[in-house]
C-alpha cells in the first residue's frame, strides 16, 4: 500500500510540474507574440519598454559596485569633516575630491536631478583649484596657515593627567584664505580698477605737464592705498569660528552686557556651537564671527577679520573714482 501511496503522490508531482510547465510555456509564447506584434508596428519599441523594471534591475545590478565605493567615501569625507578644527558645513575634505565630484556630475546625463550637485560658484572653485597645492575650510581656499598652541579654554581637561601629545595640543591659525568669489575679483574687480588707474595715469597724470606734484603724490598714495584695502579684505580670514562641541566656560556678566550675550547657541549645519553674533553663512559653509554679508567683488565674506579693511576699501575706492574723474577732466578740458 505505501509503494502504491507514493506511486501515486509522484504521478500528481508530475502532473502539476506539466501544468506549470506548459503555463510558462503558454506565458513565453503570448509575450513572444505581443514583442512581435509591436516590432512589426513600431520598430522602436524594446523589451525594456515593455517590461521597465527589468532596465531598472539591471541598471541597479551594474551600479551596486559603485554605490558600494562611493558610500565608502562619503564616509570617509564624513569622518573627516567630523574631525576638522573649524564650525563649518558638511563639505568634501579638499578641493581636488570636489573638482572629481564635479566632473562626474557634469558627465552624469541625470545631473540636474542629482540630490548632491553643487553650486556654480563651488564648480568654478573646484576646477580653479583642484589641482594646486592649497587647503579647504569649508568652501574657502586655504592659501596659507600655520599650528598653534590652543588657548586654555580649548584644551582637553585631562591634558596634564594624561600623556596628551603636542600635536593634541596645536590646531591651525589661518594666514591667507580666500572666498568661494575670488574669481570674480581676479576677473572682473582687478581688471577694472586696474584699466581706471592706467588710463588715470597716462592720460591725467603723464600727458598733464601742468599737475602739481603733490596732486600727484596724493592720488599715487589713495590708488596704492585702496589696491591694498582690497588685497587685505580679500586675503584675510574673514573669522570663521573654531568648532565647539561644548559650550565654552561662561563668564560672569557685568553692567555692559546683556545676560543672553554669554549664550552660545546650537548650528546643526555645522555641528558646533555659537556665540550670538556669528552666524552660519551657507556662501562659505562656515560660522563666522560678526558675519555682515558676503561680498562677490571683494570674492570673500565679511566678518569680524576683515570688516575694517572692507570700510577702508569702500572709501578709497570711493576717493580714488573722484580723483581719477577730477584729473581726466583738467586733462580733457
Amino acid at each position: 500500500m505505501s509503494g502504491e501511496r507514493a506511486e501515486q503522490i509522484d504521478s500528481s508531482k508530475i502532473h502539476n510540474g506539466d501544468k506549470q510547465q506548459k503555463a510558462m510555456d503558454r506565458a513565453y509564447s503570448s509575450t513572444s507574440v505581443r514583442t512581435t506584434s509591436l516590432r512589426s508596428s513600431d520598430r522602436t519599441t524594446t523589451i525594456e519598454q515593455l517590461f521597465p523594471q527589468i532596465a531598472f534591475h539591471s541598471n541597479a545590478l551594474a551600479e551596486d559596485d559603485d554605490d558600494d565605493e562611493i558610500n565608502e567615501q562619503e564616509i570617509e569625507y564624513r569622518r573627516k569633516w567630523e574631525e576638522s578644527f573649524f564650525a563649518v558645513g558638511y563639505t568634501r575634505p579638499t578641493w581636488s575630491d570636489e573638482e572629481a565630484f564635479c566632473c562626474h556630475c557634469c558627465s552624469d546625463r541625470s545631473a540636474e536631478n542629482h540630490p548632491n550637485k553643487q553650486p556654480g560658484y563651488v564648480a568654478c572653485t573646484a576646477l580653479c583649484c583642484g589641482c594646486l597645492p592649497v587647503g579647504r575650510v569649508g568652501n574657502m581656499v586655504v592659501l596659507r596657515q600655520r599650528m598653534v598652541e590652543r588657548g586654555e579654554e580649548e584644551k582637553p581637561s585631562d591634558c596634564c593627567e594624561t600623556n596628551t601629545s603636542s600635536d593634541e595640543l596645536l590646531r591651525p591659525q589661518l594666514l591667507c584664505v580666500v572666498g568661494p568669489y575670488f574669481y570674480v575679483t581676479l576677473l572682473a574687480t582687478l581688471p577694472f580698477l586696474l584699466g581706471l588707474s592706467g588710463f588715470t595715469l597716462c592720460v591725467g597724470v603723464l600727458g598733464n605737464e601742468d599737475l602739481h606734484f603733490g596732486v600727484i603724490v596724493g592720488w599715487a598714495f589713495v590708488t596704492s592705498f585702496m589696491f591694498l584695502s582690497l588685497l587685505k579684505v580679500s586675503c584675510s580670514d574673514p573669522g570663521i569660528l573654531y568648532r565647539h562641541r561644548t559650550p565654552p566656560r561662561q563668564r560672569p556678566p557685568d553692567e555692559s552686557t546683556e545676560p543672553q550675550d554669554n549664550v552660545w547657541w546650537w548650528n546643526d549645519q555645522a555641528q558646533s556651537y555659537r556665540p550670538p553674533t556669528a552666524r552660519f553663512d551657507p556662501e562659505s559653509q562656515c560660522i563666522i564671527e560678526d558675519f555682515d554679508h558676503v561680498c562677490p567683488w571683494v570674492g570673500t565674506a565679511i566678518g569680524q577679520g576683515n570688516v575694517f579693511w572692507f570700510r577702508w576699501f569702500i572709501a578709497s575706492l570711493g576717493i580714488t573714482v573722484m580723483f581719477d574723474l577730477m584729473l581726466l577732466a583738467l586733462s580733457f578740458g
